[in-house]
């Protein structure tokens, strides 16, 4: 009896196969959006909680208050406070701070945030926020 329940052990012990952590695909997660990601820090309280349990998964931000999804493909800043920004309309052959941060490398997940108000009404919803939603899927380099 003893055998068997040693041999079960060993056989046990065999099929289980640890995986090193450094053998997982690091999967990159890219938060958009404004003031309400930025100021209350989601995507650093997202990684915390995400370190505790697969540390490969990357989280980085392209946030800015109060601009809105379409904001970020049409408006460059031009300066930066803690509270706010001031922004001018991009021009020609120009690439906005969030077009630059998708291209820069492969996401695998990107998360949008916009403001509530602008998604209650539905011309707005349609030719903004939709609108910035596909600009923004054509812009990502990952076809998934």
């Amino acid at each position: 009896m003893k055998k068997i329940v040693l041999i079960l052990i060993t056989l046990i012990s065999i099929s289980c196969k640890s995986q090193s952590k450094n053998t997982l695909k690091e999967i990159n997660v890219l938060f958009i959006g404004n003031s309400f990601t930025y100021f209350h820090e989601m995507p650093q309280t997202v990684q915390k909680m995400i370190n505790e349990t697969n540390p490969n998964i990357k989280i980085d931000q392209i946030t800015f208050p109060g601009m809105s999804l379409s904001g970020h493909l049409s408006d460059i800043i031009t300066s930066k406070t803690e509270n706010g920004i001031s922004t001018r309309i991009k021009g020609e052959n120009e690439k906005t701070e969030t077009e630059i941060k998708i291209a820069e490398k492969i996401w695998d997940v990107i998360i949008l945030q916009t403001g509530t108000v602008s998604v209650l009404i539905p011309e707005n919803r349609e030719l903004k926020v939709n609108k910035a939603i596909s600009e923004i899927k054509r812009l990502v380099s990952n076809p998934n």
